[in-house]
């Protein structure tokens, strides 16, 4: 499940009548009254995905699979100047989409049965019974890893090891204080530092 509440979707905290929202695309794919009496205040990362899909493609100004080879400024009319290996675009603001690049540090020379990705765990789906398994890494994917071992999903393990180059484990927080990210106040006040 998403970690985050729902109403975070891409429109909501502006524009809560936006046909973007969230709620929106439950009423178009005849699904609000499911998820109303669910009870559920997150969403799979599954019907997320979904929704960020059906928005996208309602959208005619997203431009995905787009190879970027330069991005300038133009001081004198404050826009940038994006060039793609399928032509040029102007804009006001530019938000990357990377994509998933697992990363495994350079003392893993090769991804093998018993040292994976986290990104593999579905596919795999690990007979881990009875196994000293070692989870690294300290942020939200490594702490859904092993608190799923921990919970004996892929099997009891004999031991479960946890560690991170990261002097704290970083699951994303919960508590009040991170949602002040979306608010108004807290995006002018950290746009104007």
């Amino acid at each position: 499940h998403m970690q985050t509440v729902f109403l975070k979707d891409l429109v909501s905290a502006v524009a809560p009548t936006n046909p973007y929202s969230f709620v929106n695309y439950l009423v178009k794919h005849k699904k609000f009254y499911r998820f109303l009496t669910s009870r559920l205040r997150t969403v799979s990362r599954e019907e997320f995905s979904d929704y960020l899909r059906w928005a996208a493609e309602d959208m005619n100004n997203l431009y995905f699979s787009h190879t970027v080879e330069n991005i300038d400024f133009d001081k004198k009319s404050r826009l940038f100047l994006v060039q793609t290996s399928r032509g040029e675009y102007f804009a006001r603001n530019i938000c990357l989409g990377t994509g998933k690049q697992p990363y495994l540090p350079p003392c893993v020379k090769h991804v093998t049965q018993s040292c994976f990705h986290a990104s593999e765990m579905n596919l795999r789906r690990p007979d881990l019974s009875g196994k000293r398994i070692t989870v690294v890494g300290g942020g939200q994917s490594g702490a859904d890893l092993f608190l799923n071992a921990l919970r004996g999903e892929w099997g009891e393990a004999a031991e479960i090891n946890w560690v991170s180059r990261r002097n704290n484990f970083n699951a994303l927080d919960e508590a009040a204080f991170a949602d002040e990210y979306f608010t108004p106040e807290y995006i002018s006040g950290f746009s104007g530092l």
